[in-house]
């Protein structure tokens, strides 16, 4: 719900891009070129095939060496990048170098409306396994191609320090992401499904473990068109009506906001992605909206606000706890709906 941004990040896992991602895929298609035109010998599985490269120099071997002996349950990644070259024509691969290329462009103009194309099995593993569950911790690869250690601590330090040391999630605006347990380094577009963008910055928020689980959360499902909250502050298109005699909150679009139906469709394929409505529905919602709404009027009620500075005050106050505090998004929506705040003004 919250706009947010995740340039430092961004700028980093860049450098992964251009020191790994893209040498392994200029690798591979060379090595392929050479099997088609029988310069070379299909790899045995276990084979040190990646040396024989026209890219694999003395400047590089150290990195490349290491990246290629990385394991993945005991499984070095130069035999999964083997099994390629085997099962895989030049075209395969270069098509897949296409898909990696377009559908990170679209990521990288936060275009996340993207077709899912089948990968195959080895390259998902490459990118999922490999680059993304070994390589994102490894203080060697880092090292050598930035200079310091990163991970995943890292990455969520900088996402927080970047948005006004935020403890709220993003997504939902309901759970905080203050213990170590609750952050996630969390996919927008699931890497299941699309394991070219698992190392891309724009396809990776800090999010709360429930926004990021199936039960409660996203999963792997995949809405479009969608919205994500690199683009707008999702929480602003919004409408929370507190049900009293019910006790829950409804939430939907802000019909008076959104008029564009495209944005609609966006903002309510999020609302289904995350599952907001059945989360905000909860009666444990409804209470602590309710009590921090209380609380906040029986605060300021004895001063003589009129109309216009009250409505002020608030807006400070949401601007001043916002991405600190839950559910300021439903606060502010509903506070001017108190039947306390009518009276006081005369509403």
């Amino acid at each position: 719900m919250w706009k947010v941004t995740n340039n430092v990040n961004k700028i980093i896992l860049d450098k992964f891009n251009d020191s790994i991602i893209e040498p392994f895929f200029r690798v591979l298609i060379n090595l392929s070129y050479k099997i088609n035109e029988g310069q070379i010998s299909k790899p045995m599985f276990n084979s040190e095939t990646w040396r024989l490269s026209k890219y694999y120099n003395f400047s590089n071997s150290n990195l490349y060496d290491y990246v290629f002996n990385k394991k993945f349950k005991k499984v070095p990644m130069k035999v999964v990048m083997n099994e390629i070259l085997i099962n895989l024509s030049l075209s395969n691969i270069v098509d897949y170098y296409k898909i990696y290329k377009t559908q990170n462009n679209n990521i990288n103009k936060l275009i996340y409306s993207v077709k899912i194309v089948v990968v195959d099995k080895n390259l998902s593993k490459i990118f999922n396994n490999y680059f993304y569950e070994c390589m994102f911790n490894d203080e060697y690869i880092w090292t050598t191609i930035y200079g310091q250690v990163y991970s995943r601590s890292t990455f969520h330090d900088n996402f927080k320090k970047e948005n006004n040391e935020m403890v709220m999630c993003p997504y939902c605006d309901l759970d905080t992401t203050l213990s170590t347990a609750n952050n996630n380094v969390e996919h927008m577009l699931p890497k299941s499904k699309f394991p070219f963008l698992s190392m891309n910055g724009n396809n990776l928020i800090s999010s709360c473990f429930a926004c990021n689980g199936p039960y409660e959360g996203k999963g792997i499902i995949v809405k479009s068109p969608i919205i994500f909250p690199y683009i707008i502050e999702i929480g602003n298109y919004l409408d929370f009506k507190i049900k009293q005699k019910d006790e829950t909150i409804e939430i939907g679009i802000n019909k008076k906001i959104v008029t564009d139906t495209n944005l609609e469709k966006q903002l309510n394929n999020y609302l289904d992605l995350l599952k907001l409505k059945k989360r905000y529905s909860s009666n444990k919602v409804f209470k602590l909206v309710n009590t921090k709404i209380n609380v906040l009027f029986d605060c300021i009620s004895g001063f003589e606000y009129n109309d216009d500075s009250f409505e002020q005050y608030i807006s400070q106050y949401c601007l001043g706890n916002s991405k600190k505090e839950p559910l300021m998004f439903s606060i502010k929506n509903n506070i001017k709906n108190l039947k306390d705040y009518r009276s006081y003004f005369g509403k």
